[in-house]
């Protein structure tokens, strides 16, 4: 009896022969249509059958064998691997892929928002929540207490199968589990009210964080990375060059957490007409960012003047949604 294993994915796959059956079911269903080399098809699952790989698409199965693209397995781990012609994957490795340069670890799975040390055995390689190399980011001192410092690609896995300690984030390009939400949380209250907001200033502003990337550094607009016309970030910053262009100027990375919660920080206090982004509205919201910062109004209350001062969203009718949310977040961080 064949042994299956099958598992929900993530697939863009791109056919890597001449012409791939699509079948009803994996190996000997009934054939259906064929699709040509070249041809990108969506995968949702993916089975192993006695080893034997195959890809569900919306029309039926193919062979594994005969793809290539990157694949994420919706599993415990939601992590990203990349599957080459004849079901080979790259592990204990870097490699170039569409022009981008990419690390692989023991386990097969993609690093990602870490620093990975270098070959010359001295500087350490930053790749980002995309598991992208950004040259920019080399260091020979890492913040191990920060960020995950991989010494060995080669002997590690990349799936690290832990939630990050209290001092860790996460910043993924993607919709984030209520535990991941959580930990983000807490983390962006404790980081403000060491600079002496209000917790209900900052549940506030986590209702509307929660809407705009469910509390993630590193999400974008639509998922669409790298679209700098697009919104990104906690707050979504709408061009993306707002936030990239003032992270350059002073020397951080757009998609750290810390970089993002600095920048709210300064749009706190500036003055640059072309920089601020919370606006009162009178009567109803008279606050300036300041003084909504000291604020103890209800956390529903000040969710609202964030979203009609700050955010200010096409749809604009989400009081009671992103209220609720800031209350919620009230009650459950500590």
């Amino acid at each position: 009896m064949a042994t299956w294993y099958k598992i929900n994915a993530s697939a863009k796959l791109t056919v890597r022969a001449d012409s791939l059956n699509v079948r009803s079911g994996p190996q000997l269903y009934d054939f259906v249509k064929s699709v040509k080399a070249g041809e990108v098809v969506q995968a949702t699952e993916r089975a192993l059958i006695s080893g034997d790989p195959w890809f569900h698409i919306s029309d039926g199965w193919i062979s594994g064998k005969y793809v290539e693209g990157w694949v994420k397995d919706n599993n415990n781990n939601n992590s990203w691997w990349y599957v080459e012609k004849n079901y080979g994957y790259p592990s204990a490795t870097w490699r170039t892929i569409g022009g981008k340069d990419y690390c692989f670890g023991k386990d097969a799975y993609l690093f990602v928002y870490c620093y990975i040390k270098a070959a010359d055995g001295v500087n350490y390689y930053w790749v980002d929540d995309d598991g992208v190399y950004m040259p920019e980011y080399t260091t020979k001192t890492p913040d191990r207490n920060k960020y995950r410092v991989v010494e060995n690609y080669a002997t590690e896995n990349a799936y690290s199968g832990a939630a990050p300690s209290a001092d860790k984030v996460y910043a993924r390009n993607d919709y984030q589990t209520e535990s991941q939400i959580k930990v983000n949380a807490q983390y962006i209250l404790n980081y403000l009210r060491a600079k002496e907001w209000t917790k209900n200033a900052v549940c506030g502003m986590l209702g509307n964080m929660q809407s705009e990337s469910t509390i993630s550094p590193g999400r974008w607009q639509d998922g669409d990375a790298g679209n700098m016309n697009l919104g990104v970030g906690l707050t979504q910053w709408t061009k993306a060059t707002k936030l990239y262009d003032w992270a350059a100027k002073n020397n951080l990375y757009p998609l750290d957490m810390d970089t993002q919660l600095k920048r709210i920080l300064f749009e706190v206090t500036t003055t640059d007409p072309n920089e601020i982004q919370y606006t009162p509205k009178s009567p109803q919201y008279p606050l300036t960012f300041q003084q909504f910062t000291k604020s103890t109004q209800t956390p529903y209350d000040l969710a609202c003047a964030f979203l009609h001062c700050y955010e200010k969203p096409k749809n604009s009718q989400q009081d009671a949604t992103r209220g609720a949310q800031a209350t919620e977040w009230f009650n459950a961080l500590s």
